[in-house]
C-alpha cells in the first residue's frame, strides 16, 4: 500500500473524465462478474438504493456542508445488489443535497450494469418518493417497492380500511397488512397505484395520537400487482440489509470520513472503496468462502488475508509456502484453486488485460512448510 502522502497526490489527479473512465471499467467488471455468478437474462436482481452521510472534518473540503447530523459532511448515493451484496454504484453529492436528488440519472446508470434481459426489482425508502421516479420505473419495466411519508391524507384513509381487509404479517409474531388504491396529489398523469400499509398496535404506556388511532404505520408504494400485501411487506422490511452494507465500507473500508479536500479527489476514493468491497464479496462468491455464513471483510483478513507465509521465486515461478498447521489451509486452497480456474472474458479488451505481461511471473502453487 502506498504512502496515505503518496496516495493522496493521487488521488488529487483526478478529475470529473478519469472518474467517468473507471466508471465505465467497473461497469464491464460488474457484467464480467455477473456473468461468472450465473445472473443473466431471466434472472432476478434486487437493487437497493440508499444514502448515507460520510463525515468531513474541516468545512473546508469542497462540498462538504453542515447537516442534521451537527457535522460537516458530503452525501453520496449508493447502490447495492441485494443477492450479492456487493456495491453496484456510488455518486458523490454535496452534503445539503436531498435524499432524492439525482436519483433519476442515478437509477438509469445502474440499469446500465444490470445484465441485459434481467427481472430488476428497486428498493427504495421513503426519502426517495417520487411520482417522477415511478413514472421512470414503470416505463423501463421495473419493479419498484418504495416508502411512502405518512402524510395526514393517506391516515385518513388508513382508518377507513374496513377491518376484514387486514391480514397477519408474514414474518412477524406482531403486525397486520392491507391494501388500496392511491393517486398522489401532484401526478401530472393522474396514475392510481397500489399502497401497501401494515399497522402494529401502540405498546402500553406509549403516547397515543387521535390520527393514527392507536397504531403504528408504515406505507409503501408498489407497482407489484400479482404479489400478494404480506409479501411485499416482507421484501420492502428486507432492503433494511443495505444498512450492512454501508456499515461494511464504513467500518472496514475506510469510507467512515473524507479527507481530501478535492470534491474529485473524494469522488475517487468512493469509487475506490466500493470497488474493495466488491472485491472481497466477489472472491468469497467465485472462491466458496464460507458459504453458509456472512464473511466480513474483518473476519476474511484474519482468517485468509493476514496470515504468515513465504512467497519465493523459483524457476520463473512464485510458490506460496504456508504453515502446516493453518487451520483454514484446506479452504484457502480450494478457493484459490476455484479462482484460478475460472474461464477467461471473451472480450478483446479483457482479454487484452488478462495476458500475462512478458518477462512476469504468476502464482502457479502452494507448499507446505514448517515455520511458516
Amino acid at each position: 500500500m502506498p504512502a496515505p502522502q503518496t496516495a493522496g497526490s493521487f488521488l488529487k489527479r483526478f478529475t470529473l473524465g478519469h472518474i467517468r473512465q473507471l466508471d465505465k471499467a467497473l461497469r464491464a467488471v460488474h457484467l464480467r462478474a455477473f456473468q461468472l455468478l450465473g445472473i443473466t437474462s431471466g434472472k432476478n436482481v434486487t437493487l437497493d438504493f440508499d444514502s448515507t452521510y460520510i463525515r468531513s472534518f474541516s468545512s473546508r473540503r469542497q462540498g462538504a456542508d453542515p447537516t442534521w447530523i451537527k457535522r460537516y459532511a458530503l452525501h453520496p448515493l449508493l447502490c447495492f445488489v441485494a443477492e450479492l451484496g456487493t456495491c453496484l454504484h456510488a455518486k458523490l453529492r454535496r452534503g445539503k443535497a436531498a435524499p432524492s436528488r439525482d436519483i433519476k440519472p442515478f437509477v438509469a446508470e445502474c440499469l446500465r450494469r444490470v445484465p441485459e434481459g434481467a427481472e430488476v426489482r428497486a428498493r427504495f425508502d421513503s426519502g426517495f418518493f417520487s411520482s417522477e421516479l415511478f413514472s421512470y420505473l414503470e416505463e423501463k419495466s421495473v419493479t419498484y417497492l418504495c416508502g411512502a411519508p405518512l402524510t395526514s391524507r393517506l391516515t385518513s384513509i388508513i382508518r377507513q380500511t374496513p377491518a376484514a381487509c387486514w391480514s397477519p404479517c408474514l414474518d412477524k409474531d406482531e403486525g397486520e397488512v392491507a391494501e388500496f388504491g392511491y393517486v398522489i396529489g401532484n401526478d401530472k398523469r393522474n396514475k392510481f397505484r397500489r399502497y401497501i400499509v401494515k399497522r402494529i398496535p401502540v405498546n402500553v404506556g406509549e403516547q397515543l395520537e387521535i390520527e393514527s388511532g392507536g397504531y403504528h404505520h408504515w406505507v409503501l408504494v408498489t407497482n407489484d400487482h400479482v404479489t400478494d400485501a404480506a409479501t411485499l411487506e416482507s421484501e420492502h422490511r428486507h432492503k433494511a440489509q443495505v444498512e450492512s452494507g454501508v456499515r461494511e465500507l464504513k467500518e472496514n473500508f475506510g469510507l467512515n470520513v473524507l479527507r481530501k479536500h478535492g470534491f474529485m479527489a473524494n469522488w475517487a476514493w468512493l469509487v475506490i472503496v466500493a470497488t474493495s468491497l466488491n472485491l472481497t464479496r466477489w472472491s468469497q462468491l467465485l472462491g466458496s468462502l464460507d458459504q453458509d455464513r456472512d464473511l466480513r471483510a474483518k473476519r476474511l483478513r484474519y482468517r485468509y488475508l493476514n496470515v504468515p507465509a513465504v512467497l519465493v521465486r523459483s524457476g520463473r515461478r512464485l510458490v506460496l509456502k504456508l504453515q502446516r498447521d493453518y487451520p483454514m489451509l484446506g479452504a484457502f486452497v480450494a478457493a484459490l484453486t476455484r479462482l484460478q480456474s475460472l474461464p477467461s472474458p471473451s472480450a478483446d479488451n479483457f482479454r487484452r488485460l488478462a495476458e500475462e505481461p512478458p518477462g512476469g511471473a504468476r502464482l502457479v502453487g502452494i507448499a507446505e512448510c514448517g515455520h511458516g
